[in-house]
């Protein structure tokens, strides 16, 4: 004999099948010919408070988007805070958010939501899309103005935007090029010379100049000025590379079924 345990387990396994059963339905013939019985059924399944929360989860949701299209990421995070806490087993709250606090510069907050957007994704296409996002924000960030102004002494924004090797070379050069100002050419001229008695006396005049002087310098300050700029320019790359999620004009929603939800997952690359 079951018990009422049992009987009520399997009552909420069937329930369960037959509301997935509708959202498939809906999701696959959305104008069918047995749609709106589909909806009148779902909605007998689903409680009253549960379908209020999907609806005021879908209503945060549409609203964080807005707000990420204008760029107001501040809303938009507080707005996909809501989303969480409707639909707290949703993959699209925390990911959504991930991307305002992204733009915002909070990337330990932004890579802690997509792990969680990334455990609870349907699929194998969207916890791959949701690796490379990671991906993008656990590269390092550099400061533009920090770089350039590094960049004051020859190579150290190259070494302070992670890469040595080109730091060591302009480095190189720009010694190079200071050396060459500063060698010395030494030349000999005999100079005539008579002296007060009318005896001629010549004598040899040593010479000491420095001929590369003005095109070594210039040559030193052109490589450390252009080295300078070319590390902020990396700098500012680096900064755009991790705020891309955000601000990428290229979006592909997915639409997925969650009960009666119904949210979307927005992507941005």
């Amino acid at each position: 004999m079951r018990s009422r345990a049992q009987c009520a387990h399997e009552a909420l396994a069937d329930t369960l099948s037959a509301v997935g059963s509708y959202c498939r339905y809906l999701t696959l013939a959305p104008a069918g010919s047995e749609a709106s019985d589909v909806r009148t059924r779902l909605g007998q399944l689903v409680p009253g408070d549960a379908r209020q929360r999907a609806e005021d989860a879908q209503v945060a949701f549409r609203l964080g988007l807005g707000f990420l299209e204008e760029r107001q990421y501040e809303a938009a995070v507080r707005a996909f805070d809501e989303v969480v806490r409707l639909a707290p087993t949703a993959p699209e709250g925390p990911h959504n958010r991930a991307l305002a606090r992204a733009a915002t510069g909070r990337r330990a907050e932004a890579l802690a939501d997509l792990e969680t957007a990334r455990v609870a994704a349907p699929s194998v296409e969207d916890r791959l899309a949701i690796a490379r996002a990671i991906d993008v924000l656990r590269r390092p960030v550099y400061s533009s103005g920090g770089a350039f102004l590094r960049g004051v002494l020859p190579g150290a924004g190259q070494f302070y935007t992670g890469r040595p090797v080109r730091g060591t070379i302009v480095l190189a050069l720009v010694a190079g090029s200071v050396g060459a100002a500063l060698t010395p050419r030494t030349t000999e001229r005999e100079v005539a010379y008579t002296d007060p008695n009318g005896v001629p006396a010549p004598y040899t005049e040593v010479l000491r100049e420095r001929p590369w002087f003005v095109p070594g310098i210039a040559a030193a300050g052109a490589l450390t000025l252009l080295s300078a700029i070319e590390a902020s320019v990396v700098a500012n790359r680096s900064q755009r590379g991790a705020s891309i999620l955000a601000v990428a004009t290229a979006v592909q929603p997915m639409r997925t079924p969650r009960g009666d939800a119904g949210l979307g997952i927005t992507f941005r690359f």
